[in-house]
């Protein structure tokens, strides 16, 4: 087998200084399709790093799920301000420290003219991590679940980890 010459070894290992070389030179020689050819390999590199990226991301789940069921589609968005609350969840009893927890939660849901279908909570070390599903006639942007798990917080005056199972429905 023939072996490769040190210069073809070379561009198997492009670097940015690679990059900056081939459009000095193609500049500086006026040799507008060397620097056009290294600025349009960029961009194709950069355009595919990027793509791999998203496919990585939404392979691992950071994507919202939707499934449409009975006209309604549903939607799940989890709140990235504890990522690892779908490791800490331990549940507590039934019992009277439930009743504030759902008066906060159903008041906050109701300000943002949604319905609360179901609620789970349960006790971590960090705070509660609480699970709702609730219903809307739209879909909730990133700034309202923001603003749902903020006036949760305020109104049980505890660090919470939100998770929103959201079923849309259209208007009736």
């Amino acid at each position: 087998m023939q072996e490769l010459p040190d210069e073809v070894l070379a561009r198997t290992h492009p670097s940015p200084i690679d990059l900056v070389i081939a459009l000095a030179g193609g500049l500086a020689l006026a040799r507008w399709g060397v620097a056009g050819g290294a600025t349009l390999l960029f961009i194709i590199n950069a355009i595919t790093i990027a793509f791999a990226e998203a496919l990585v991301f939404f392979l691992r789940g950071f994507a919202p799920e939707t499934h449409l069921v009975a006209g309604c589609f549903s939607r799940h968005h989890a709140n990235p301000s504890h990522p690892t609350h779908l490791l800490q969840r331990a549940f507590f009893s039934t019992g009277n420290e439930n009743q504030p927890i759902n008066e906060v939660v159903t008041s906050q849901v109701n300000r943002i003219k949604a319905e609360l279908v179901e609620l789970i909570a349960g006790h971590t070390t960090n705070g509660l991590d609480i699970v709702i599903t609730v219903r809307t006639t739209s879909p909730l942007r990133y700034e309202q679940v923001v603003a749902l798990q903020q006036g949760i917080v305020d109104g049980l005056h505890q660090s919470v980890s939100l998770k929103v199972k959201q079923d849309f429905c259209r208007a009736a």
